[in-house]
């Protein structure tokens, strides 16, 4: 079952918030199960960087979370889950120690591999108007998730890469805490690289991940090119159908 992006971006969703220990939000509609639930933002607090960015939500997806860096007194992070069941869907975010101001967003995607990672790409830090990360995928067909954020006290423009759709952004960076987060779907495994532009020299972090598609069970359909044209194979099976 190759990846989709559920609703054509109708499932994504955005919020931001200030002197908080956590707070909540909701997919604009029901969740379907077996979705892999995206969650990518960014935390800042005055006493350093959060030691750590908790994600639950109320149909108790187990969400595992890469956030092991952080630019500044800022972590970033991308969390994801396998929704375990239909329905409505209120994701909280909670970050370590005293009150934080941060940003997410959230997205849904179906077509996930029972075990979802595929490679965790880490962080890369740097200081200018071009954040990026390279990522190398393993598997064919991966979804890359990329998540970035900056520390300057101001509010430039953030603007996703050419080759990736953005999830959602929020770029206010005086009241809140940035961050600008972003997919894209491909189809070899290879050396990839998910990047930004910012509207001004800044010191940012960005961090990538990349998840592998569900394989379909042997003797079912699964659909792919030859020289262009869509044509049928079954899985575990030589040669092709039309």
């Amino acid at each position: 079952m190759p990846w989709a992006e559920v609703g054509a971006g109708s499932q994504r969703n955005q919020t931001s918030a200030a002197s908080a220990d956590s707070t909540t939000l909701v997919f604009p509609a029901n969740v379907a199960a077996d979705s892999l639930l995206v969650v990518a933002g960014a935390c800042w607090a005055v006493a350093g960087a959060p030691a750590s960015v908790a994600v639950t939500d109320t149909l108790t997806t187990a969400y595992t979370v890469l956030d092991v860096a952080n630019v500044g007194n800022v972590r970033y992070f991308i969390a994801r889950g396998l929704a375990p069941s239909a329905g409505a869907c209120t994701v909280t975010v909670n970050p370590d120690g005293a009150a934080s101001d941060f940003s997410f967003s959230i997205d849904e995607f179906s077509g996930s591999h029972a075990t979802p990672l595929d490679v965790d790409g880490g962080s890369s830090t740097g200081t200018s108007t071009t954040p990026s990360d390279g990522i190398t995928t393993v598997t064919a067909d991966d979804l890359l998730i990329g998540v970035m954020t900056h520390v300057a006290v101001s509010s430039p423009t953030l603007t996703k890469g050419a080759d990736y759709t953005q999830i959602g952004e929020i770029e206010n960076n005086l009241t809140t805490q940035c961050h600008h987060a972003e997919f894209r779907i491909v189809t070899t495994a290879q050396a990839y690289t998910v990047d930004w532009t910012v509207g001004a020299s800044v010191a940012w972090g960005c961090y990538t991940a990349a998840f592998k598609e569900a394989v379909a069970a042997a003797g079912q359909p699964t659909m792919r090119r030859w020289g262009g044209v869509p044509y049928q194979r079954l899985a575990g099976t030589p040669g092709r159908s039309w």
